[in-house]
């Protein structure tokens, strides 16, 4: 058919260009020891994951490439060093051998800094000779029967300009058969509760309760998702994406280890899997009477497909089945090893001390931005069906905790997860406006207490 093309979508890439960090890996300041980590596990991805995943897409053979953001980890002091790893990594990204059209990161620079007239002097450059004209960070176009609408949250949430223009591009794409949108965030988190910005995601939700749209793909969290969302009398196909995921780490569902939150409103949670366990990218096939969804995992194909002729009205055509699951139940031969893993936003104080069934065990990790990953082991004798977990806070500071459980390893090697606790606890009132049905609000210096359970 003529009107038949397909395109692939990409999520964060992070590309670091390593000669223009040493002076940071260097430094021995605390600030920069999480992000040292980070930077590691970016280098191991650029060289061992991202070219395959490039030639994965180049392969496959789409008409273009669409990335959302945060195609540069940004972390360079230099400006020499800022262009260059811009330079880079829109070199890696045009290795597919197609038009790449990106859809702008916080890690490319807020709005009025160095970083982000970098990214017009490198991309943007790039981006008006492949469209023949002067473009700004956000922009659209058409292709066959398709409308391709790419944001800038970060100026979104500044430009009343682009809110408009927005809505004069989303009256327009109503006379296409299919319209997609990019954007950085994720209107829905999924798991990453609050990861997002909310004055944008409120906006754009006005827009897309009058204008349907066949799907809404973002990046962000680092999380791979797929879920459809009731906005009014519409329905909404969000793909959040990501390639970052290392090999060596076990795919793991995103319902293991977290509640799976969302904005209050009616949803179907379609797969998802957390950060650093898998590789991924999609590929989108689109005619006149449908658009098929390929959900690629690197050097395994496609383990996941979906399909739509109405925009909002889902088939699922295959579910990935990826990874070892863990166990639910209780175990019942001899535990080894016990952990208790949460993520937080701004915890700092290093004297919040952890009660598990009445023993102290340790103190809550210091984090930020809901990440996951933060553990407390367990003395395996304290480790029962039903546990108590107590935290306190004896300094008064106001955070927030969530996506809690335990992990357990048991006699040979057979990994147990208890049930996830269902709600967030925080110890202060500024996320109440984001209305979270999970939120559970704890007085400062009041112990917060739950309960974890194996079934």
């Amino acid at each position: 058919m003529k009107s038949r093309f397909c395109f692939a979508v990409i999520g964060d890439v992070h590309f670091v260009e390593e000669g223009y960090y040493r002076d940071i890996l260097r430094s021995r300041e605390a600030s920069y020891a999480l992000w040292k980590d980070d930077f590691l596990r970016y280098l191991k991805i650029k060289r061992e994951l991202l070219p395959f995943v490039i030639r994965e897409i180049k392969k496959n053979k789409p008409d273009f490439l669409l990335q959302v953001g945060d195609f540069v980890e940004g972390g360079c002091k230099s400006r020499e060093g800022i262009a260059k790893e811009m330079e880079e990594g829109l070199k890696l990204l045009t290795s597919s051998g197609v038009p790449v059209f990106i859809a702008k990161g916080n890690h490319e620079g807020t709005p009025g800094t160095e970083k982000a007239e970098i990214y017009k002097e490198v991309y943007l450059s790039y981006l008006s000779g492949q469209m023949k004209k002067a473009v700004k960070n956000y922009y659209a176009f058409s292709h066959k029967n398709s409308y391709f609408i790419i944001l800038d949250y970060l100026e979104f949430i500044k430009d009343e300009k682009q809110f408009e223009w927005l809505e004069q591009k989303l009256l327009e794409s109503q006379s296409y058969t299919h319209v997609f949108i990019f954007a950085h965030p994720p209107l829905f988190t999924i798991s990453r509760v609050f990861f997002t910005n909310k004055e944008f995601r409120d906006r754009m939700i006005s827009l897309l309760e009058k204008y349907p749209v066949d799907a809404y793909f973002c990046g962000h969290t680092h999380n791979n998702a797929i879920s459809v969302h009731k906005i009014g009398k519409n329905k909404l196909l969000q793909v959040m994406t990501t390639p970052i995921g290392l090999p060596e780490n076990n795919p793991t569902p995103l319902e293991e280890i977290s509640t799976i939150f969302t904005h209050p409103i009616e949803f179907q949670y379609l797969w998802g899997y957390l950060e650093n366990t898998v590789s991924c990218w999609c590929f989108i096939e689109v005619d006149e009477e449908e658009v098929i969804l390929n959900w690629h995992v690197l050097g395994k194909g496609v383990q996941g497909k979906i399909k739509w002729k109405e925009k909002g009205e889902i088939e699922v055509l295959k579910k990935p089945q990826l990874g070892i699951k863990s166990a639910s139940w209780f175990p019942q031969g001899k535990i080894y090893r016990g952990f208790l893993s949460m993520s937080m936003y701004q915890s700092y104080s290093r004297k919040k001390s952890i009660l598990f069934n009445g023993k102290k065990i340790g103190y809550v990790p210091v984090g930020d931005s809901f990440t996951p990953g933060k553990s407390v082991e367990v003395p395996p004798e304290l480790i029962q069906r039903r546990n108590i977990v107590e935290i306190e806070n004896p300094e008064k500071e106001e955070f927030c905790i969530g996506n809690i459980y335990l992990t357990v390893e048991s006699e040979y090697s057979q990994i147990h997860r208890s049930q996830v606790v269902p709600y967030i606890y925080t110890t202060s009132h500024q996320w109440d406006n984001w209305k979270c049905p999970y939120l559970r609000y704890v007085p400062p210096g009041r112990k917060i207490r739950m309960e974890i359970l194996f079934k």
